[in-house]
């Protein structure tokens, strides 16, 4: 006796006795081995042409495109019961007089909210795709499990981005790879735009941690700019240090140096009431605006006041006499006191 080598059928000589056991084990090994059709119990009531999953308690229920009711494992030709057996087609050309497909070679998948139902229009998740239209009343069933294409949401095919793609990075489907990446980083331009100079942020603003990393430190716009602005920074070609203390407002930008050694020059300085000029051990130049007077004190001693006095026969001026020890009001002496057409100024004794 022999076998064939792939699917060990029995040969059978002209002569043999018992052709029709042989013929008879041979068909049951044939039906053994093709599996465009299997044996199914039904999970619930099947009707003819349903399309049909495995539940996990080994028996088969209608497929759905939900994530949970699939993959489809074929269609039912027989109609069940529920624990009723039931044969289903998994592979090859099926015909259904019930089906009124459009577009020849068109897709055909699990549809999404009909139980056992079947669509040529593409779910937008959990798709999978069963066979491929061969009429108005016939599909032929691949018998294979396609996966969707992948998203943000669904794992599935995707395809890989070009370095071009990378860095034009506006396409949404395909994925980045490390090279791409690269590419992409190394392009000059704004990041999401195609020829990057520069980033973009929300006005959340640029957030920088601190020394120990525990807070953030965040650059931001404080107003709305009717244009781009620019803000610069020219350290010269060393290591520079910004410590500000309160809140400075810049108002316009210095055109001279303003250093302690420096001499700058000014078109006007306006003291606030009660500033000075000059320094705390020495002579000081005090600007009294709610006195209405201006005051020089002189190791800590008022020398000299300009006031605002209207008295008559006296001056704006006071001076202080050290034989006094006080300050003294300088008045004006009487027409001629002083020599012909001169007045005498005088403090009294």
């Amino acid at each position: 006796m022999a076998f064939t080598d792939k699917y060990a059928f029995e040969d059978m000589a002209y002569s043999t006795a018992d052709k029709s056991g042989i013929v008879t084990a041979n068909v049951e090994k044939m039906d053994d081995h093709l599996h465009t059709r299997i044996e199914c119990t039904a999970g619930e009531t099947i009707a003819l042409y349903d399309a049909i999953y495995l539940e996990s308690d080994g028996k088969y229920d209608k497929a759905q495109a939900d994530g949970t009711q699939q993959p489809c494992a074929g269609l039912a030709i027989e109609t069940a019961v529920l624990d009723g057996t039931f044969l289903a087609q998994r592979i090859g050309p099926i015909t259904n007089t019930g089906w009124a497909w459009g577009t020849v070679g068109a897709k055909v998948y699990l549809d999404p909210s009909t139980p056992g139902a079947l669509t040529d229009t593409k779910p937008t998740t959990n798709a999978q795709m069963v066979g491929i239209v061969l009429s108005a009343t016939s599909i032929f069933l691949t018998g294979l499990v396609h996966l969707d294409d992948a998203s943000e949401t669904v794992r599935g095919v995707a395809e890989l981005a070009t370095t071009a793609e990378c860095v034009t990075g506006t396409d949404t489907v395909r994925i980045v790879t490390p090279a791409g990446l690269t590419a992409r980083m190394a392009a000059p331009g704004e990041i999401g735009g195609t020829t990057p100079n520069g980033i973009t942020l929300t006005n959340e603003g640029l957030h920088i941690l601190d020394t120990n990393a525990s807070h953030d430190l965040v650059i931001k716009a404080g107003s709305d700019l009717t244009a781009d602005r620019i803000l610069s920074f020219v350290t010269g070609d060393a290591a520079r240090t910004v410590t500000l203390s309160g809140n400075p407002t810049l108002d316009d930008w210095f055109d001279q140096a303003v250093k302690a050694a420096s001499t700058p020059t000014f078109g006007g300085i306006v003291i606030a009431d009660g500033g000075t000029i000059g320094q705390a051990a020495g002579a000081l130049l005090t600007f009294d605006d709610t006195g209405d007077k201006l005051e020089i004190d002189i190791a800590a001693t008022e020398s000299l006041r300009v006031d605002a006095d209207a008295t008559a026969a006296n001056t704006r001026l006071s001076v202080y006499d050290v034989d006094n020890a006080a300050l003294e009001r300088v008045s004006v002496g009487a027409a001629d006191s002083g020599g012909s057409g001169f007045k005498v100024l005088r403090i009294p004794n």
